[in-house]
Order: structure tokens, then C-alpha cells, then sequence
């Protein structure tokens, strides 16, 4: 019985630590980001919110509900979150150093 235990429990930690999130984590930062800065530069109602992400997901060609399944992978780990947002910080901190392009 006891062996059968340990198959099962070796099974589900095997099937826990290869879960991989909807969107992967690259496109997530931008997706992430553009929302960060789409709310904060504009008008924040819900139409406008609704209308933002509608964008920001149809430009990264992602749905609605794998990015919400996406921060729900997140959100099964604190550690996901803590290396996720540092990610965010060192894309955003690379946009400010970027030499400003000429139109």
C-alpha cells in the first residue's frame, strides 16, 4: 500500500513542477506591462478598462481567459509571483535606458 502511496504522491509533484502557464512567461511581461501602462495614462473607467485589455490582448494575440489562467499559474506560488514581477522590473527598468527612437 505504502508503495502505491509513493507512486502516486512521486506522480503528482512530477505533474506539479512541469505545469506550464497558458501564455508563456516573455509575452506575459509585455502583456503585463502594456496594461500597467495603458491604465496609467488613461482615463480609468470600465469601458475604457474593458476596451484597453481587449487591445493589449488582441495585439499579443491572447485571449481574455488564458491570460487569467496565466495569473492564476501565478498565483499557485508565491515564488512564481517574486520572479515574475522582478522580470516586469528589469523589462520596464531596460525600457528606460533605451535611447529614445526619431520618428
Amino acid at each position: 500500500m505504502k508503495k502505491y502511496f509513493l507512486l502516486v504522491l512521486i506522480f503528482f509533484l512530477f505533474a506539479y513542477c512541469s505545469e506550464k502557464p497558458p501564455v508563456p512567461e516573455e509575452k506575459m511581461i509585455l502583456i503585463y506591462t502594456d496594461l500597467m501602462f495603458a491604465q496609467d495614462t488613461v482615463l480609468v473607467t470600465s469601458e475604457n478598462i474593458d476596451s484597453l485589455k481587449s487591445e493589449v490582448f488582441k495585439r499579443n494575440d491572447v485571449s481574455e481567459n488564458d491570460y487569467v489562467s496565466t495569473l492564476e499559474f501565478y498565483n499557485k506560488s508565491p515564488q512564481r509571483w517574486e520572479k515574475f514581477f522582478k522580470r516586469v522590473i528589469e523589462y520596464v527598468e531596460s525600457l528606460k535606458t533605451k535611447p529614445e527612437e526619431s520618428p
